[in-house]
């Protein structure tokens, strides 16, 4: 394949001598992301349909975006501009959340792929993971990029390579992800004894890190990621990184209650169809939702 892998700049980033391998080693620079755009001409295409498919070949969980961007807006770090879908399964512009929960974590040994339509003066973007199609990401006028190319986001240390594949994906309607236990997508409907009104959801997925373990995304204003872990019978959490947004006195309470909840936890188990999760003064009861997947249709640049 013809084509190669070229840096932000960042010598966090190395170009493998395998031209279709990328890998980010970002040592102590965390909190910051490093960019790689793969050419195979200087000015990307314009029309037709197009599939590429990125191996994560290795991965801290949850530190890479895929998807496009232009030769304008390939830029360093958080200015790289783009269509991406990636980190905990959302979409982005390459600097901001656009839609959250669209599909599952990147991890290791998966492969994600990027498939980009050209339909008279439209751009239409789909991503799959493993084949599984995830539906249509991005609908939007093609003018919002001049001329695409594949790119990847690095926030961790990671691996990915890419390629190249003529035979364009024909089944690309969403096939709805399937759960067991306590992993899948919940909905907060009773907390503390009362109905819960306002929109809480958490997001549980198995870690690759250990046996027994998950990753725990907590949504009411911010974004609250924790880690999940069985231990000698008993749960015991990690973490708590958040985003930074404010909000509502009362809604920013609830946010406190519930990130307490799941930092003193000491039961999460399914109940019939419900997930209860409770500490020791507080139970809540969680049911399972489906994430509505429209696609941005608005020009994510604006």
């Amino acid at each position: 394949m013809s084509g190669q892998w070229i840096s932000d700049g960042s010598p966090e980033i190395i170009i493998s001598t395998d031209v279709s391998e990328v890998e980010c080693n970002p040592g102590e620079h965390y909190g910051n992301v490093f960019n790689a755009i793969w050419k195979e001409s200087e000015e990307g295409v314009s029309s037709g349909s197009h599939y590429w498919q990125i191996y994560l070949n290795e991965l801290q969980e949850s530190s890479i975006f895929v998807g496009l961007t232009d030769n304008e807006k390939f830029k360093r770090g958080w200015s790289l501009r783009g269509l991406f879908f990636g980190g905990p399964g959302n979409l982005s512009n390459g600097g901001s959340l656009i839609k959250g929960g669209f599909g599952p974590a990147m991890k290791t040994d998966t492969t994600i792929g990027v498939l980009a339509i050209f339909e008279e003066d439209k751009l239409k973007v789909y991503f799959d993971v493993d084949g599984k199609p995830l539906g249509l990401a991005f609908d939007l006028q093609a003018t919002v990029l001049n001329g695409i190319f594949p790119a990847v986001h690095f926030s961790g240390k990671g691996k990915a390579t890419i390629s190249k594949n003529s035979e364009i994906p024909s089944d690309l309607s969403l096939q709805e992800e399937t759960y067991e236990g306590i992993e899948g997508k919940w909905k907060c409907m009773e907390f503390k004894g009362e109905t819960q009104r306002k929109c809480v959801t958490v997001d549980i997925s198995k870690s690759e890190a250990e046996e027994n373990s998950y990753n725990i995304h907590l949504r009411v204003i911010n974004g609250i990621g924790f880690g999940l872990k069985l231990e000698d019978g008993k749960w015991k959490t990690s973490g708590g990184m958040s985003t930074l947004m404010g909000g509502m006195p009362e809604d920013m309470q609830l946010e406190g209650d519930m990130s307490n909840l799941f930092h003193t936890l000491s039961k999460t188990e399914v109940e019939g169809s419900a997930l209860v999760v409770a500490n020791e003064t507080i139970d809540s009861k969680w049911d399972r939702y489906t994430v509505s997947r429209l696609p941005v249709t608005e020009n994510p640049f604006k």
